[in-house]
């Protein structure tokens, strides 16, 4: 009797461990406006925007300095992989060389947020979860 209660325990504790680390959802951050040189403040700050969306099918959509990505992504231990399938909603294969390599990102998710890097970025944008949007009545 004790085994079968020990058992039975044990599954459920496993049960609540779930899958791990969790990032499906929206997520947005920014980098330094200011560092990025345009006469507009409104451009600056919307070319430093990084925006993304990682759904449950292992499918992202990003939003990187105005530009969209569209691809898949893995997610191993605290790393996720990203593989950029389409680019301004054309295929990846048809891009010039150029965008091709821009197009290479990496993220950690590190105390609920994730720490992402684009091609040659020394430091990670921090994205933090988008708060959810009420409905209108």
């Amino acid at each position: 009797m004790k085994a079968a209660i020990l058992i039975s325990i044990s599954f459920a504790l496993l049960a609540g461990c779930g899958s791990g680390t969790k990032v499906a959802g929206k997520w947005e951050g920014s980098r330094d406006w200011k560092a990025i040189s345009t006469q507009n403040e409104e451009v600056s700050r919307a070319l430093a925007g990084v925006i993304l969306e990682l759904k449950a099918d292992k499918t992202f959509l990003l939003q990187d300095g105005g530009i969209p990505f569209e691809g898949t992504y893995v997610l191993s231990g605290v790393e996720i992989r990203f593989d950029v399938l389409r680019i301004m909603n054309r295929p990846v294969g048809v891009q010039p060389e150029s965008t091709q390599k821009a197009a290479s990102f990496t993220a950690l998710v590190k105390d609920g947020k994730i720490l992402f890097r684009a091609s040659g970025e020394k430091e990670p944008v921090v994205l933090e979860p988008k708060a959810q949007e009420q409905a209108r009545p």
